[in-house]
């Protein structure tokens, strides 16, 4: 891959979401550091549910389809960004790649902003301790002890933790259609899109997928966290090429029962059976089995990003997803 990265265009927009009028909302006085009160009343029109995306374009891509990456649960557009030992993320490893990318952040999430509580979304935000995350993304079963080989830069965990954000779980039908309306907007300036997608991010991805079959040129399910249910609309699916890659630490001999990661263990089977049965174009990628050991539930942030980052582009390559490959 090229030192330089050549860019054409840098830019963000905000998306989706709507005009709410608020009224007989309580006004509301906050005392300032002891020298004055803060009047504020919130009742008026404000902007809510909407999301923000950051892109950033090539002079000379390798394809006509930018890679959208979509975040996880309780994250940002910052997890494919530069890791937290400082190190390149999957940003700027893609568009070393030659891909124009896309990053965003869901509703309510980092600079999308937030609606006001209770009046617009009715129940509050939860938050995650670093022990809750420690065993959810697959560091270790007991905070702060690490899965022994664990690749996550486990001396940087405080750098993981800044990134989070507060997840509220009244929200899916607004990040839908959000999502729905970043895709429309792209509908009108390019022929198709990549979606990469992390962990929660694959429950809003599969309505996308179901919605814009045509649009939808490939998706990259990193982790996810969730899998169809196989009585749903899988029409999508069989015409979509999918790859699934997965880490370490899922497998028998790790009998610790993370919220997310056993259920979909335990469907994996049933799931890769019914995308067989579709006739789906899909590539399993299993690091362990591949003989690559130790990644976490944030492999893109793990020492061999990079590598997975390769095997990645590969399959896109294979896909027949790039113009000059």
């Amino acid at each position: 891959m090229d030192d330089i990265i050549k860019v054409k265009h840098r830019g963000s927009f905000h998306v989706g979401g709507e005009k709410v009028k608020l009224e007989n909302a309580p006004v509301e006085d906050f005392p300032y550091q002891g020298k004055f009160t803060f009047h504020s009343d919130p009742n008026g029109i404000h902007w809510a549910k909407q999301m923000y995306v950051q892109y950033t374009e090539l002079a000379e891509p390798v394809s006509k389809y930018p890679i959208l990456m979509w975040h996880g649960g309780g994250l940002t557009g910052v997890t494919w960004e530069t890791t937290p030992d400082g190190r390149e993320g999957f940003d700027t490893l893609f568009l070393r790649h030659g891909f124009n990318v896309y990053v965003s952040d869901a509703v309510e999430r980092g600079r999308a902003s937030w609606a006001k509580f209770p009046e617009i979304n009715p129940t509050p935000p939860i938050f995650h301790s670093y022990e809750a995350r420690w065993l959810n993304l697959k560091m270790g079963e007991t905070y702060p002890i690490p899965y022994e080989g664990n690749r996550f830069p486990i001396d940087h965990y405080d750098q993981l933790m800044m990134q989070g954000v507060p997840r509220w779980l009244t929200s899916d039908e607004w990040t839908i259609d959000a999502y729905c309306k970043y895709i429309e907007r792209l509908q009108k300036h390019v022929d198709g899109v990549i979606i990469m997608v992390h962990s929660q991010g694959a429950l809003y991805t599969k309505e996308i997928m179901q919605k814009y079959p045509d649009f939808v040129k490939a998706v990259v399910f990193i982790e996810a966290a969730s899998l169809p249910a196989l009585d749903e609309d899988l029409s999508a699916f069989a015409k979509i090429p999918q790859l699934y890659v997965y880490g370490d630490f899922m497998s028998d001999d790790y009998k610790v029962v993370h919220s997310w990661a056993e259920s979909v263990r335990r469907g994996i089977p049933a799931w890769r059976a019914k995308l067989d049965e579709i006739h789906a174009d899909y590539t399993w990628m299993d690091l362990p089995e591949m003989g690559i050991k130790g990644n976490s539930h944030m492999l893109m942030m793990d020492n061999n990003n990079d590598q997975i980052a390769g095997f990645i582009n590969d399959w896109l390559v294979e896909k027949g997803l790039c113009d000059n490959k």
